[in-house]
Order: C-alpha cells, then sequence, then structure tokens
C-alpha cells in the first residue's frame, strides 16, 4: 500500500484504521504519527 493510500485510509472513519492509530506498534518504518503527517516535495 502506497504512503498516499496509507495517509487517506488513517483519515477516513474504518474501525479498523481507528485501532491502528489508537493501539499500533511500529515494528518497522514509519510510525502513524510520520505517516498522518504531511508531505513536503
Amino acid at each position: 500500500m502506497s504512503h498516499h493510500e496509507v495517509r487517506a485510509r488513517l483519515d477516513g472513519n474504518a474501525t479498523l484504521w481507528r485501532d491502528i492509530v489508537r493501539d499500533g506498534v511500529t515494528v518497522y518504518g514509519l510510525t502513524i504519527d510520520e505517516l498522518v503527517e504531511p508531505v513536503h516535495a
């Protein structure tokens, strides 16, 4: 899933993604906070 797709889902209202934001633990890569930050090109 692309960074853009993840951001769109994190901004949505789906229960799964709200739970991921609330309870998710980063194992590898960007954190949830980093994923929701605006991308500066």
